[in-house]
Parts: structure tokens; sequence; C-alpha cells
């Protein structure tokens, strides 16, 4: 199903529109959380295992939102503030397999290279070969220019 494209200015311009609306950022987040609930419902089956990968900014913020709606599947909310640390215990998340990962970890806000602990969490991922829903955009991938950081979330076909 083709998603409609947008540039990193024109969510800006969303944003500062949002924001002058009088809605909440908080608001937002709960309604981006329903919206990518209901996609990851269609996507997965009840009694999946589902990871979600919450990083520190407002992609985590709508990955955690979403953790309440999704009755009926398996849900590991991985809330990584320490990539160095997460990279430890993360086999042990991935094993069984999830059936789908729900990626959290960056969005458009990514401007600069993910350091060696972030790739090293995106390859333990990407070597799984799990099916995997970024919010925004994959991360490690500039929603600018398109560019890859060195390291992103490995598309996959179902």
């Amino acid at each position: 199903m083709p998603l409609p494209v947008i540039t990193v200015e024109q969510m800006r311009r969303w944003e500062a529109a949002t924001w002058e609306s009088g809605k909440t950022e908080k608001e937002v987040i709960a309604l981006v959380g329903k919206v990518v609930a209901n996609r990851v419902m269609e996507l997965t089956r009840p009694g999946d295992a589902i990871l979600l990968l919450a990083g520190k900014g407002h992609n985590g913020d709508d990955v955690r939102a979403m953790a309440e709606h999704l009755p009926g599947r398996e849900v590991s909310l991985l809330s990584i503030t320490d990539p160095a640390k997460t990279r430890q215990k993360l086999p042990l998340d991935l094993d069984p397999a999830p059936a789908l990962v729900v990626d959290g970890l960056f969005g458009i806000g990514l401007n600069r290279p993910l350091d060696a602990d972030w790739m090293q969490v995106i390859a333990q991922v990407n070597a799984k070969q799990l099916l995997v829903l970024s919010v925004d955009v994959p991360s490690g991938v500039d929603a600018t220019t398109g560019e890859c950081r060195a390291r992103r979330f490995e598309p996959r076909k179902r």
C-alpha cells in the first residue's frame, strides 16, 4: 500500500500549525500511537510477539504510546537510552524471534551519523531478518536526503 511522503520541512510546518491550533504534543503523540498500533494490528495476528524499540525522542514517545493499543499481542517494550547496554540484552529480546519489530529509535530529527553502539543495535535486528515497521523513517536514514547513515533497518518483504 503506497503511503504519502512529505518532506521534513512540510512536517515541521504541519507541526507548527498543529501547535498553533491548540493541540498539544501529548495529544498528537497519543493519536500517532493509536494510528501506528492500528497498522501493527493489520500486520500481526493474535498471540504474536511484538518488540517495540523506543528511543529518547518523539519517535520513542510514539512507540511508548502505542503499547497499550495492542490487545491480544505479546508486547515487549524496550526503551533504549544506552545502546551499549541494550546491545548486550537485545539477543534475549530477539529469541524467540518476534513477529514484528517496531522501530521508534530515530525519526525526522536524525541529522548525524549513528555511533557504533546504535549501529550494532540495528545490526542485531537486521541479522534476524525480521519484519520491521518504522515510525517516520527507518532509523539510520536521513529523512531530508534519504542518505543512509552507515547502518539502517533493512527492508523486508512479507
